[in-house]
């Protein structure tokens, strides 16, 4: 394992092997890095982005709503993490769970649901990395700290808001956040990254590339981030306050020492990757990506049995990834292993996995280039085992099995801009899944209008739906709960069902873009969303009969007849004042979820409509409490003078309530609401100073949560603090 004084030395000496080839370092430095207040909101509009449609299009044609987040924001906002400035994203919530560990949300629509099975791993965005997924398929949703890209390798951030399961496959049920890494095939010899160092922090990302000759080129980049928790006590859910983990009512010694195995730190990762472009001629180019990532955090633990609600989790994968451009057709194949652990050395909750997935797609350009048609076809390979952890040794993990999920499928776009105001995207996608017999179909459609080249207006509808997920389908645990004296053992069996429908979104939205004066443009959406087909383990009928003896409580996940239906609407400015001195980017979501069927007692048999004595259960229509009606920020970058900028941020959300697992009874479906659970609303301050000192050298002083709000972000997770840092930029 590197150590961190190792990871500092590996990344000065990667960025000064290839300092030392360039012979010219300021005739090197790359346009791309350009100060951003050198971009006029025309530019700003022009942006290229390619998560909308599959292809490189402007930001102001995407024929969906769209936002990108690129290089030089993330530089001069200071970003200590990806999630952290997804921030500035209009319609994106993020939580801190405690430092460097996140959870992520696009529009909230499924945040907290259902209710009393929480899960920061936010199971209804796809998540990327240049087109390859990085979702995890064990239970749903993104492990953030186990992504292997460094702040210095993201060339921009790509969200396309809304289902978008038609041109990535599952899980893009909330929409789509791609990563899109610097390309060193578009430029020359470069070095560019940071390292910095402050309170509770400790990160740095050094991204280098080189091109060997016309048609081969290499890049290589090393990260690490390093983070500590200025407050050690847990949350313990019996006593209902944070207490030193010596005092917590249920954590025993031995689960002390292996789920917190550093209770000082809430994450430590450690991260690389490297590239190797290959481009033949002009119709045929390959990339191949190869990357490694060790991680630990701490998260929110969803647990039927335990007062806890946070542990430390912790992965080690390596992935390899081949992407090629074959004349007018694409080819990506990318293989990652690991394993993934939810209670720090607990091995009993610990499974190796494997994700392969291979796409192929080719645009057939017709009538005279108006109609692009794009086949595409798709297969995936789940696997997940924690036999190596529980059975070969005889302990009791959470499915003792090992468990494959194949997913094969077929998709089409249409893409037509018959007359150029115009311009109408369909497409269309269905999934087999190898363990059920629940295929999904999704589909988008998309209208835009262009009034010339400063406005456009836009509609959409579409479908998606998740994916089927490894433990949700091979779940199977067991747990003694019998009493001493009692006439009979009991037992609870918490099983997996192949048969669940997937998670959906049918979503309706209209927007506009467009440049209303020279220093004023504006992005408005109001959409509309209905998720339907949740699922969590319920309880059936007691079973006295399987076992003589035994009294047999089973939880089988099972889909609840609960729909949320979202409306809200979103709106981002951008100011570009003082003959572009100054830029302010301000946006705010506000949005209303009303939730039918809804009901506090999912695990119960009255989830089902009653309970054991036949009475009807308290299923009732509401207004969900679980996501914000309000959130949003601002980013504002000024430059007082020609060495010295200046960039403010703020992020806003209005409170909010999450529970776990541990807060409804499963036996009789009491609820036993705490005050945890109510997240207050929280507004954060931050700001970072950059001084030029020469040309692709530059010192910097950060402040994130420079107000001091320390309140947690979810339920029982961490209290958190400011950060204060200073460190040295690159960019040759």
């Amino acid at each position: 394992m590197f150590s961190r004084k190792s990871f500092v030395f590996l990344s000065l000496l990667l960025s000064l092997s290839f300092l030392i080839q360039n012979e010219s370092l300021a005739q090197s430095i790359n346009s791309d890095e350009d100060d951003i207040l050198d971009m006029s909101l025309e530019d700003l509009m022009s942006i290229s982005i390619v998560s909308a449609s599959r292809e490189s299009e402007s930001l102001f044609d995407s024929p969906l709503s769209s936002y990108v987040i690129t290089s030089k924001e993330i530089s001069e906002m200071g970003a200590t993490s990806i999630p952290d400035a997804l921030r500035t994203c209009p319609g994106v919530i993020v939580r801190e769970i405690a430092h460097g560990a996140y959870d992520v949300s696009i529009r909230g629509g499924v945040d907290g649901l259902p209710a009393y099975s929480f899960s920061s791993a936010n199971s209804s965005i796809l998540v990327m990395i240049n087109n390859r997924p990085v979702f995890s398929y064990y239970r749903g949703g993104t492990f953030w700290e186990n992504l292997p890209v460094g702040l210095a390798e993201v060339q921009q951030i790509e969200v396309v808001y809304g289902p978008n399961s038609p041109m990535y496959g599952p899980n893009a049920v909330s929409g789509v956040i791609n990563i899109i890494t610097k390309d060193i095939r578009d430029q020359s010899t470069r070095v560019s990254g940071f390292v910095q160092t402050g309170t509770h922090i400790n990160n740095g990302s050094i991204y280098a590339g080189k091109s060997v000759n016309e048609k081969l080129a290499v890049d290589l980049s090393v990260n690490y981030d390093f983070r500590t928790r200025p407050d050690e006590r847990l949350y313990d859910a019996t006593a209902e306050e944070y207490v030193d983990t010596e005092d917590h009512s249920v954590l025993t010694d031995f689960q002390k020492s292996v789920w917190y195995p550093d209770s000082e730190k809430s994450a430590s990762i450690v991260a690389s990757t490297a590239k190797l472009y290959y481009d033949l001629n002009e119709d045929i180019s390959l990339r191949l990506t190869g990357g490694l990532n060790k991680s630990a955090a701490f998260k929110p633990l969803a647990s039927l049995t335990t007062s806890t609600t946070i542990s430390t989790y912790v992965n080690e994968s390596q992935f390899l990834d081949l992407t090629g451009q074959i004349y007018d057709g694409a080819i990506q194949v990318s293989f990652l292993n690991g394993f993934q652990g939810l209670t720090g050395n607990a091995e009993e909750n610990q499974a190796d996995y494997y994700n392969l997935d291979i796409y192929g797609d080719y645009s057939f350009y017709l009538l005279d280039d108006d109609l692009t048609v794009r086949p595409a076809v798709s297969f995936r390979s789940a696997y997940a085992s924690d036999k190596p952890y529980t059975v070969d040794k005889g302990v009791q993990g959470i499915f003792n099995k090992e468990g494959t999920i194949d997913n094969l499928a077929g998709a089409i776009s249409l893409d037509y801009n018959p007359v150029n105001p115009f311009r109408v995207v369909l497409s269309g996608r269905y999934d087999d899944f190898s363990t059920s017999e629940n295929g999904l179909f999704s589909y988008g459609a998309a209208l835009n209008y262009q009034i010339g080249r400063k406005h456009a207006l836009r509609a959409f509808t579409g479908k998606s739906g998740n994916s089927v997920f490894i433990v949700p389908t091979f779940l199977n645990t067991r747990a003694d709960f019998s009493t001493p004296g009692a006439p009979f053992s009991t037992f609870i069996n918490i099983i997996g069902n192949p048969d669940l429908e997937v998670m959906t979104n049918t979503t309706y939205e209209f927007g506009y873009r467009g440049n209303l004066t020279n220093w004023m443009s504006i992005d408005a959406t109001v959409f509309h969303q209905t998720f339907e087909n949740f699922s969590t383990p319920v309880l059936q009928q007691p079973d006295l009969i399987r076992e003589p003896g035994v009294l047999n409580l089973d939880l089988v996940y099972s889909n609840l007849n609960l729909t949320a239906n979202q409306i809200g609407a979103t709106v981002a400015f951008n100011f570009d004042l003082l003959d572009r001195k100054l830029i302010i980017r301000p946006n705010l979501t506000v949005q209303q979820t009303e939730l039918e069927n809804y009901s506090p007692n999912y695990n119960v048999i009255g989830a089902r409509g009653e309970d054991f004595t036949g009475s009807v259960d308290n299923v009732k229509n509401q207004e969900s409490q679980f996501t914000p009606d309000l959130w949003g920020g601002f980013n504002l970058i000024a430059k007082p003078f020609e060495k010295l900028s200046v960039d403010i941020s703020g992020y806003y959300f209005g409170d909010y309530v999450l529970h776990l697992q541990n807060e409804s009874s499963f036996q009789d479906g009491q609820i036993t609401n705490q005050a945890a659970s109510i997240i207050d609303s929280k507004f954060t301050l931050n700001a970072t100073i950059n001084y030029f000192i020469g040309d692709g050298f530059r010192v910097f002083a950060t402040g994130r949560n420079i107000t001091d709000q320390v309140s947690p972000e979810s339920m029982g997770s961490d209290y958190l603090s400011s950060i204060y840092a200073v460190g040295v930029k690159l960019n040759y």
